[in-house]
């Protein structure tokens, strides 16, 4: 898993073009770093505790609040307005789908955004499906 994290992180970095582990506020650095964080705790299943350390090894000290405000804004707030970072997103899903536990983690994150009332069809299409 180890050197599934270290690719994704080379992924980010080169594409973005950038080190999302420089100490800067700068746009395109938060946000990457926003998309490494939810990928990581969603794909990963990764702890706020064990992210802090990943970052700080990498020689960027993070404190959980930030680790916390980076996941409450990815979806709703810097990926709606970036195209290019949703390309990096899907470019990261990509990479890291090829296995079937990130593959149920997927669905399981898609499911979360399924408004309630929609609840009922798609329990009933998985059901069809099995």
């Amino acid at each position: 898993m180890k050197r599934r994290i270290n690719n994704l992180i080379n992924l980010i970095n080169e594409e973005a073009g950038i080190d999302i582990f420089r100490n800067t506020r700068r746009r395109e650095y938060v946000e990457a770093r926003a998309l490494l964080v939810y990928i990581l705790r969603h794909y990963f299943g990764m702890r706020l505790s064990e992210m802090q350390t990943l970052f700080k090894r990498n020689g960027y000290p993070i404190h959980h609040a930030t680790i916390l405000h980076a996941l409450k804004s990815f979806k709703d707030v810097y990926l709606p307005f970036n195209p290019p970072l949703q390309d990096l997103y899907d470019k990261a899903l990509q990479e890291i789908n090829d296995k079937i536990e990130f593959k149920i983690r997927d669905i399981q994150s898609k499911i979360e955004s399924v408004p309630e009332e929609k609840l009922d069809e798609v329990q009933k299409l998985i059901e069809e499906l099995i």
